[in-house]
């Protein structure tokens, strides 16, 4: 990030680990995302970085109205972010549909 640039902080998934979840929790769009769990939202390079968590799945959800597929993730203790969402990896989705990573917060925001 370039000075005064703001982004996220949180987790990617180890790759040996993704693909075994893959084969665990199957995509049901096109479009594979399984790539990360945000802690945070607007943080910059000097902010502290998460440390390594407790992480475990402890849910799904498929919204077929926002063509996006999601797992709940419980991280150390609790499914809440600090913002007050619902920590998650995106799991896929159809961009086709006009579905986005994003759109993962407002199905877990519909069907908490």
């Amino acid at each position: 990030m370039g000075k005064g640039l703001r982004g996220y902080n949180g987790w990617a998934m180890d790759v040996g680990e993704r693909d075994r979840f893959l084969v665990q929790f199957p995509p049901l769009y096109p479009n594979v995302i399984a790539h990360h769990v945000t802690h945070q939202f607007n943080v910059g390079e000097a902010d502290p970085r998460p440390g390594t968590p407790e992480a475990y799945v402890v849910g799904w959800i498929d919204d077929p109205e926002l063509y996006v597929q999601a797992l709940v993730i419980e991280i150390n203790g609790t499914t809440v972010r600090p913002d007050g969402l619902t920590y998650h990896l995106t799991w896929s989705n159809d961009h086709s549909k006009g579905a986005r990573a994003k759109h993962s917060n407002d199905a877990l925001k519909r069907n908490p």
